[in-house]
């Protein structure tokens, strides 16, 4: 992933979750988080709570997550967040 694209996908998943639009908390909310705990968990452990959101993306069905990641994140951030949804270990790893 270049390097724009990758620092794009992070801006825009930290502001998902630490703030996020109508859309992006149902969006949460379906994968069964509360968008102001998010926020506030951010606060405390936000690697943690990236993990947990990631790992719920990636219990989707394959064919449903590009549209909880754009959703989520938008359309320029796919490419980026995509591919950590298939190498959580080695995320979990490095963090």
């Amino acid at each position: 992933v270049e390097q724009e694209v990758a620092a794009t996908g992070i801006k825009n998943f930290m502001l998902a979750i630490t703030g996020g639009s109508k859309q992006q908390q149902e969006a949460f909310q379906f994968l069964g988080f509360n968008s102001k705990k998010l926020a506030a968990d951010m606060q405390k452990d936000a690697q943690g709570t990236m993990l947990k959101v990631l790992e719920s993306i990636s219990k989707l069905d394959k064919a449903r997550q590009p549209k909880a990641l754009n959703a989520l994140f938008g359309k320029e951030s796919i490419g980026a967040i995509a591919p950590l949804l298939t190498n959580l270990d080695l995320l979990k790893k490095n963090f």
